[in-house]
């Protein structure tokens, strides 16, 4: 399993509901775990099935995403749908694992309610806020065949040019 890289047309439809919770499900989920715990992959907070080639409503998120340094801890959310979000809303930048290089500027909403199901197929509802709500907008717009080039008002930048705007904003 590795990660798919754009213009890979699986990226840019929505993905199949889940129906079989079952051994081939988890194994898929280890396998995406271990993707965002590979050190070549340390920006990794999030991942979507469709992402590493894969035509299901699933994803991966880191739910310590602001501690790179500690062991990750991950949430499995399947057929994850938002119930509801805030009116807040935020423009930060962002990135994603399968446009590598590339990072926009995006609107989000600064706290959602998302209804999955886990992998015993229970129906679960998770709060979030701040950047663990902005991961869970990210993924759910992949499972939706939706990139962040689509959604963003632009301009993109490299990393270069990206630390290069932060260092410039920064009171010397």
């Amino acid at each position: 399993m590795k990660i798919v890289i754009t213009p890979n047309e699986i990226l840019n439809h929505p993905t199949r509901e889940v129906t079989e919770f079952d051994e081939n499900l988890r194994k898929t989920v280890r396998e995406m775990e271990e993707i965002l715990r590979n050190q070549r992959n340390p920006e990794g907070v999030g991942l979507s099935a469709n992402q590493v080639g894969l035509n299901l409503r699933l994803a991966v998120v880191r739910l310590n995403p602001d501690e790179q340094d500690s062991t990750p801890h991950f949430l499995t959310i399947v057929n994850p749908r938002i119930v509801s979000q805030s009116a807040d809303i935020t423009e930060e930048y962002e990135g994603c694992l399968s446009i590598p290089n590339h990072y926009g500027p995006l609107p989000r909403a600064q706290a959602v309610t998302v209804q999955f199901q886990d992998l015993k197929g229970e129906t679960l509802t998770i709060k979030a806020t701040a950047f663990l709500a902005r991961i869970f907008q990210h993924e759910i717009d992949h499972l939706d065949g939706k990139l962040i080039t689509e959604r963003s008002a632009g301009p993109f930048l490299t990393e270069a040019e990206l630390e290069e705007k932060f260092r410039e904003k920064k009171p010397s």
